[in-house]
């Protein structure tokens, strides 16, 4: 991965089931693309924490149930400033 990629760290909710969650036909998969289940897989491979890319996380939310899927099942946070991602973007929006 380039150092200028843009990324997010993705860590999963209490709960979740990251081997559900990951498979091709799990619930991400709909509302998400094949996305989805990639941030899921990413998410248990890494043991519970993956960097994703901004452009792969504007894929799987592109629509809102694809927003709500992905903020029912894992925590989004801004990698520079640890702060929840939505924060940090508002927060960005307001300078």
């Amino acid at each position: 991965m380039s150092s200028d990629r843009k990324t997010v760290v993705v860590t999963p909710r209490t709960g979740v089931d990251l081997d559900i969650l990951s498979s091709s036909k799990g619930p991400l998969h709909i509302p998400c693309g094949n996305i989805g289940p990639l941030i899921a897989r990413s998410v248990k491979d890494g043991g519970g924490k993956a960097y994703i890319s901004l452009s792969d996380l504007k894929i799987a939310t592109d629509t809102q149930s694809g927003v709500e899927a992905i903020f029912d099942h894992f925590e989004l946070t801004d990698k520079n400033t640890l702060k929840p991602l939505i924060h940090h973007l508002i927060g960005q929006y307001y300078k």
